[in-house]
This record gives C-alpha cells, sequence and structure tokens, in this order.
C-alpha cells in the first residue's frame, strides 16, 4: 500500500491507483493550487451555472437563517407545534437541500451521464447473454411466434455494436472528467481518474468536490458584500450568518457520507463477505470428495482460487471505505467545531467589523481543506483483482 498523501485544496478525492509491482511503478496522488477568489475556468456557460447555483442557495439559505433566529425564542419541546429541535432538524432538511444544489457542475453533469452509461452497458451485457443462450435452441428458421438463428445473430451484432459505442463513449466521458478537473485546476493523471470512478462512493466523492469548491467561491464573495456593508450591523450579520451555515452545510454532508457508509456500504460488503466465507467452506469441503474426477476437482480448485479472489478484493475495499469514512468523520469533527463557533460569534458579536475580521480569519477553514490527509491509495496487483474490485462496485450498488 502507498503511504498516505495529502492533497492541496481538494477535500476527499479519493483516488485509486492501478499499478504493477512488477514493472515498479505506481502512480502518487496530486496536488492542486489554491482557487482564486473567481477562477479562470468559471467564464461563459459556468458563470452562469453558478450565478443560478448562488441565486437558488441564497433563497434556502435565508430560509435557514430566519429559523436559526428564532430557535432562541422556542421552546426545548412541545407535542404539537415547532421547538427547538424540530427547528433544528428542518434547518439541517434545508440545508441537505442547500448541499443538492451545490453539487451542480459539468463534471457533475459527466459523472451523471457515466453512470447512465455503465447503467446501460450493464443491461445490453445481460440482453446479450440471453440472446445467445436462445440462439443455442432456436430454429434455423423464425415465425411470428418464435425467432430464427438468422434473426437472433442479427440482433447479437446490434447488442454487441451498441456495447462496443458504450465503451468507447465510457473512454470519452473519462477524458473529458479529467480535461474539466484539470481545467479546473486538478492535477490528476487519466489513471486516478479511473481510478475515482471505480468506488462505489464515486458520485459522493465528486458531489463532495462540487460542494467544497462553490463554497470556496461563496466565501469569498460573502467576504466582499460584508466589506460593502461593514457600516451597516445588519447586513454584515446576515452574510455572516449565511456564511455559518455554509459551515453546518459542511457539516450536514458529511454526516450524509458517514452514515451512508456505516449504514449501507459496510453492511452490504460484510454480508457479500460472509457469503463467500460460506462459499469457500463449502468448496473446501468439497474438494476432499475423493470420489471426483480430475476434472472435477479441478474445477473445484478453480472456484476456490476465485473465492480467494474475492475475499482479498473484498479486504481491500473494507479499508478504502473505512478509510474515506474515517477522514470524513475527521472533517466532520471540525466543520461541527467551526460551526459552533461561527454561530456564536453570530448570536453575540454586536460590530459588524467584528464579524468581517472573522470572516477573513476564518476563510482557513476552507483553506484548512487543503491539508486534509488521503486514504491509502488503492494499489492493484493484477487486472483480475481490479476487475473483482468493479463487481463488488456494481454489487454495493445495487
Amino acid at each position: 500500500m502507498a503511504n498516505r498523501l495529502h492533497l492541496t485544496w481538494v477535500p476527499l478525492i479519493f483516488l485509486l491507483a492501478f499499478s504493477s509491482p512488477s514493472e515498479g511503478w505506481e502512480i502518487p496522488l496530486p496536488s492542486m493550487p489554491s482557487m482564486p477568489s473567481m477562477p479562470s475556468w468559471l467564464k461563459g456557460d459556468d458563470a452562469d451555472r453558478f450565478s443560478s447555483v448562488w441565486d437558488d442557495s441564497m433563497k434556502k439559505l435565508d430560509s435557514a437563517l430566519n429559523r436559526l433566529d428564532k430557535a432562541d425564542s422556542l421552546p426545548e419541546e412541545r407535542l404539537i407545534g415547532n421547538d427547538r429541535s424540530k427547528n433544528e432538524s428542518k434547518i439541517d432538511s434545508i440545508l441537505q437541500d442547500v448541499v443538492t444544489i451545490l453539487t451542480d457542475s459539468e463534471t457533475g453533469d459527466l459523472r451523471k451521464e457515466f453512470s447512465k452509461v455503465q447503467s446501460d452497458l450493464s443491461r445490453r451485457r445481460a440482453n446479450l447473454a440471453s440472446l445467445k443462450e436462445k440462439r443455442v435452441s432456436a430454429p434455423e428458421s423464425g415465425g411470428l411466434l418464435k425467432k430464427g438463428k438468422d434473426d437472433l445473430t442479427a440482433k447479437i451484432a446490434e447488442e454487441e455494436e451498441a456495447i462496443k459505442q458504450g465503451e468507447v463513449r465510457l473512454v470519452e466521458l473519462e477524458r473529458s472528467m479529467a480535461a474539466k478537473l484539470k481545467e479546473e485546476g486538478l492535477s490528476a493523471t487519466d489513471e486516478q481518474i479511473q481510478g475515482l470512478l471505480a468506488g462505489v462512493t464515486a458520485d459522493d466523492v465528486a458531489a463532495m468536490y462540487a460542494v467544497y469548491g462553490n463554497i470556496r467561491i461563496f466565501s469569498d464573495k460573502l467576504t466582499e458584500l460584508m466589506e460593502q456593508g461593514k457600516d451597516d450591523l445588519s447586513v454584515a450579520r446576515r452574510y455572516y450568518g449565511i456564511y455559518s451555515l455554509l459551515l453546518r452545510t459542511c457539516v450536514v454532508m458529511n454526516e450524509s457520507f458517514v452514515e451512508k457508509i456505516n449504514g449501507k456500504y459496510l453492511p452490504d460488503l460484510e454480508a457479500m463477505a460472509n457469503s463467500a466465507k460460506t462459499l469457500r467452506e463449502d468448496l473446501t469441503n468439497q474438494s476432499m470428495d475423493r470420489s471426483l474426477s480430475a476434472r472435477q476437482r479441478e474445477l473445484v480448485r478453480n472456484n476456490i482460487e476465485s473465492t480467494d479472489l474475492t475475499l482479498q478484493a473484498i479486504g481491500a475495499y473494507w479499508v478504502f471505505l473505512e478509510d474515506q469514512r474515517d477522514q470524513a468523520q475527521k472533517n466532520l469533527e471540525g466543520f461541527r467545531r467551526d460551526y459552533a463557533v461561527a454561530h456564536n460569534a453570530y448570536r453575540t458579536m454586536k460590530l459588524a467589523r467584528g464579524l468581517l475580521d472573522m470572516v477573513k480569519a476564518n476563510k482557513k477553514d476552507f483553506d484548512a481543506i487543503a491539508k486534509l490527509e488521503v486514504p491509502e491509495v488503492v494499489v492493484f496487483s493484477n487486472d483480475k483483482l481490479r476487475h473483482e474490485f468493479k463487481n463488488i462496485t456494481e454489487g454495493l450498488k445495487r
């Protein structure tokens, strides 16, 4: 396993490096320079997209801030009507909507299309296998009720061509995503982009990347707005309140990510491991049957090797997910702390200048994302293990 590395600015980009120890190389994780206030890539359609993200997010954040302002006047608990607990839950629900809005990015669009093409390929491959099976027993010439071998052969050719085109499109999308990420400042190889797409958390990681990027720009813009309104406490206070809610948005997002890993992916992976272990025991017992022919014994031995490979891949996947969860938990604790400080300042600060100074000081909260520790790189020693890893990903998506 590669040593733990660090990324500059990019949070939670958990990339897998495919390498061959026999060749003596492996791909290190890249670094990324700090993003400017309004990055050079934010122009044209991207600028229009961010404008929409800003407007939609600010509406939600204002709604959440209005509820936050009412929190102190609410009772701790009551059966009917709003109370502090219900109010807090509603704020978190609104901020979850903000997370969804902030995930909007061209890279996200490419990732969605990538997932769609992957799903289509899985469906077509299953259909191709079914067509080939039907062709075995099909009559030479078909009729109204049953297709003949010629008909099925033509259908098979169509599916094979569609699969070929889909695979080409996947490569194009990988290259487009790599180009877009590099345009935004990420220094990553094509192999690392492939690694990002190999894990079941790829969509979550891509979403977090977009959210952190948009929040960084929000932070800079809110600072500018507070500078312009530094003599008006009510204006400065509103923007600082929104800033504090952006920190809480990071809390909500990381909580959701940790819960998804703990509540879904790891339990599902454990079930896969238990099933594979049971199969391994059955195969071991079967291999001791002296009545097996040499061919049957070889088949059992091959199945044992295949099951061992599955267990090896599951073990690597378990570490992969635990590392991501632990990093998100670390981020979560930091954002909880930062939000608590920001929220208390919002409630008590009486001078607009003081709030502005805190935002400037707390910009390191998002710059600190630059120093987040990246989990160990998953290194595949052979193509079979890489393929098994991808199979596990498909299983976890079901």
